[in-house]
């Protein structure tokens, strides 16, 4: 999460996700939300390793 605030772009990019993954829960569209999360969490991951010393 810190990572994600100290960047609007990180920042702007997830609360994107999340509401798009909220959209994708209320139609049950398990499959967008499946691929979603999956890419979601990668950046996430991507984003930490970049910033570790």
């Amino acid at each position: 999460m810190n990572i994600y605030s100290t960047s609007a772009y990180y920042l702007s990019v997830s609360q994107k996700e999340h509401h798009q993954m909220i959209e994708y829960m209320k139609k049950k569209e398990m499959d967008l939300l499946r691929s979603l999360t999956i890419d979601h969490i990668q950046k996430t991951c991507d984003a930490v390793l970049e910033k570790l010393p």
